[in-house]
């Protein structure tokens, strides 16, 4: 009889710019521990401090043997590393005290609420995440720009499939989006500005699929956006395509941990780039 899996969760709390030398160390925790690795997921959080939540289905049999084996290969990690810290400032998001870093922590989160389509996809999205930001320090301009390649992707699936892309596109063009927010308009066009050349050879060389001149992953991510429209049973005119992309568009910004303001700049950044590129 088939064991029953269930999630083993973590949260391994460092710094922002040393994410990229512990996605390394969980790409090697998972090429050494195949037998009890199929998936996972990884998300990047901020709450109660920096870190990345790590998430892996295992049977039920093997929870004894493998939680004291994870547990003392990244607590052994963040020692021998020795990894950089920074001091914290207040106040902090959330409202409880951080975390200590480089430090992992159990119990933190959830995510019995995901169907069995989006933790598909959320696994297939950790695999881009891992491949893509490795090999580089990863900051705010990194998961900004990043973003922007994932969303444009998503717009390219969804102008390839039907002739909703307009609808779409309203999802960033709403004029109230800066209501609440405390970064100004001005700021916005400002980035953008700065920013312009480069956005557009970005969403121009997705749009038509450039394999020369885009990182392989994208297309990887372009599959799997596909297959999530597949799973879903949509006809190339259902009007549910809109919500399937939201969904989509959702996901990434969970796994990414995009802040309000993160998601109003790659959201202007979209806008704008769609409109000087029509």
């Amino acid at each position: 009889m088939q064991q029953k899996l269930i999630w083993l969760k973590v949260s391994l709390f460092t710094q922002k710019g040393n994410w990229h030398y512990l996605l390394r160390e969980i790409e090697l925790f998972i090429s050494k521990n195949s037998l009890y690795i199929a998936e996972y997921l990884i998300e990047f959080n901020f709450l109660s401090g920096e870190n990345i939540r790590f998430s892996i289905p295992i049977s039920e049999g093997s929870v004894a043997e493998f939680v004291p084996l994870m547990d003392s290969y990244f607590k052994r990690f963040f020692f021998e590393r020795n990894l950089a810290t920074k001091t914290t400032l207040f106040p902090v998001i959330g409202i409880f005290k951080p975390f200590e870093q480089n430090t992992i922590q159990y119990g933190l989160f959830d995510i019995s609420h995901r169907s069995t389509n989006e933790a598909k996809l959320g696994i297939h999205l950790s695999r881009v995440i891992l491949t893509a930001l490795k090999d580089c320090e990863i900051d705010d301009e990194t998961l900004i720009t990043f973003a922007f390649y994932l969303h444009a992707a998503i717009l390219k699936v969804l102008k390839d499939r039907a002739q909703t892309a307009h609808e779409t596109e309203n999802y960033y063009i709403n004029s109230g989006f800066l209501t609440g927010s405390d970064i100004s308009l001005e700021f916005l066009i400002e980035r953008f500005s700065s920013n312009r050349q480069e956005l557009m050879v970005i969403y121009q060389n997705i749009m038509v699929e450039n394999r020369l001149d885009l990182p392989h992953w994208i297309g990887d991510w372009i599959t799997s956006i596909n297959d999530e429209f597949e799973n879903n049973n949509l006809s190339l005119t259902d009007p549910s395509q809109v919500e399937t992309y939201q969904k989509i568009t959702s996901i990434v910004n969970q796994h990414l941990g995009l802040s309000n303001n993160s998601w109003l700049l790659v959201s202007y950044f979209l806008q704008q780039t769609i409109e000087t590129c029509q």
